[in-house]
């Protein structure tokens, strides 16, 4: 919370004391400390007021937006890591796949027959994979952005 210059401050709080129904304000003391001012008129026109430290839930509050932050940006890390790691080790594996394919179309004796079906096999498990991470990956993006911003 911006400080404003002194008569401005004097102007606003005049300002609410003297309306019908006052509106709760938080104000921040030259301490540091944070106060929330409750008012209200009685039927002869006193006021109760109530002023009550919220320096603690302030700092509280602070402190979780920040941790939000850095949580989110850290979610942005993650999901940027995961769909460059999967692009980088996606197109090498569809090379593996693709090259055992073409071995599986040549000459090959029979145990040759069952190295190449195992890593054709091994290759398509291991993209099934990289795209299951994806696939998790881009879900908990989108459930992140799309949580409600509670702070």
């Amino acid at each position: 919370m911006s400080r404003p210059p002194p008569a401005a401050w004097r102007e606003a709080m005049l300002d609410r004391w003297q309306s019908a129904e006052p509106e709760q304000a938080i104000i921040r003391l030259w301490s540091g400390a944070y106060i929330k001012l409750i008012d209200r008129r009685g039927h002869g026109g006193d006021v109760v007021s109530l002023a009550l430290n919220i320096s603690d839930t302030v700092r509280y509050e602070q402190q979780l937006k920040e941790a939000q932050r850095k949580a989110e940006a850290a979610n942005r890390a993650k999901s940027s890591f995961l769909a460059n790691m999967s692009h980088e080790i996606r197109t090498p594996m569809n090379g593996v796949v693709g090259m055992a394919e073409l071995l599986q179309d040549t000459a090959l004796t029979e145990e040759q027959q069952l190295y190449v079906n195992t890593i054709k096999n091994s290759g398509e498990a291991l993209l099934v994979i990289i795209n299951d991470v994806l696939d998790y990956s881009k879900f908990e993006a989108e459930k992140l952005m799309d949580a409600p911003r509670a702070l």
